[in-house]
């Protein structure tokens, strides 16, 4: 072989091994183990729910302002998720026959918007926890998101509450479009 066929093979080479790569990860997200921050039981016939009950076990912020914010903002993202995929989307703290409840913990850090713009290296990163317990009326846990996402930066060192909305959006619509179906898919990344 020569030079240019080398380097042309040894392109071609490097080039199999990167797309091979994300094969190599170990799969889907999606874990069957309900130990997993993303899990989804093997024998959940998502389909066959009526109806889903949001209950929001616990919504808080570090410095207690804001939890009315957060909690209005999920809300109505997870309404408009579920109700297409399971009809009708209430509140209450038990799941109705033929139907799931969605137990909802969310903690917000609203970092500091002066050390994002002054500091910045990720200094005063605003952070949100988002953990979800979809169970079956009998109290068996059907499905489960637990993550964590973070912003820093931004113009003047960005809102936080910018955080809110586009968590709430990415999540919920990634949880119910790629965990609460039969084909999952990966998860987004976390900013």
């Amino acid at each position: 072989m020569t030079g240019g066929r080398r380097s042309i093979a040894a392109a071609a080479l490097v080039a199999a091994l990167v797309a091979a790569l994300p094969a190599c990860r170990g799969g889907s997200p999606i874990s069957t183990d309900p130990r997993h921050p993303i899990f989804r039981s093997a024998g959940a016939e998502f389909g066959r729910i009526r109806g889903v009950r949001l209950h929001f076990k616990s919504v808080t912020t570090h410095s207690g302002q804001g939890d009315d914010l957060v909690r209005a903002v999920f809300a109505d993202s997870l309404r408009a998720h579920l109700a297409p995929r399971f009809g009708e989307v209430t509140e209450g703290d038990a799941a109705a026959e033929g139907g799931a409840l969605l137990e909802v913990t969310l903690r917000v850090n609203w970092g500091s918007r002066a050390a994002r713009y002054f500091v910045s290296f990720g200094a005063g990163r605003a952070g949100i926890d988002i953990q979800y317990d979809l169970k079956d009326p009998a109290g068996a846990l059907l499905a489960k998101l637990h993550v964590v996402d973070t912003m820093s930066g931004g113009w003047f060192g960005g809102n936080a509450k910018e955080l809110v909305y586009s968590a709430a959006e990415k999540w919920n619509r990634w949880f119910v479009e790629s965990v609460l179906v039969d084909a999952p898919r990966a998860p987004p990344q976390a900013d």
